[in-house]
């Protein structure tokens, strides 16, 4: 009998050299398993640095596999925004959409006076 699975795998918790492991989820489609397909990236890092990912590790109860994924996903995508903010920008560039740059200083330096100027376009 073929029981759908909604949610996570129980998780496994060995605790060896005080550190917590758990197994990779598995992703369901239909009824066949499909493990999720992953590589490993290995980086040194200083000992503060990784001092602090067991830290948060242990308080929040993930392994340090868990707590790298979700701050690589975290910095992508904020590389991600960056760079489309750029381009955006450069775009304004492309099409015209500037403000003089004496315009901006002299607008910058009316914000702390009594006649602030209009936001220069």
């Amino acid at each position: 009998m073929l029981i759908t699975m909604i949610g996570v795998i129980s998780t496994l918790i060995k605790k060896d050299r005080a550190q917590t492991y758990r197994p990779s989820f598995t992703k369901f489609k239909g009824n066949i398993m499909r493990k999720a397909e992953t590589r490993v990236l290995t980086a040194h890092v200083p000992i503060p640095l990784a001092e602090k990912v067991d830290q948060l590790a242990d308080r929040l109860e993930r392994s340090r596999g868990w707590i790298m994924k979700q701050a690589l996903s975290s910095w992508i995508a904020q590389e991600e925004e960056r760079d489309r903010l750029t381009q955006e920008a450069l775009a304004d560039v492309d099409a015209g959409c500037v403000s003089d740059h004496q315009a901006v200083l002299a607008w910058a330096e009316s914000l702390g006076t009594d006649r602030p100027l209009p936001v220069p376009r």
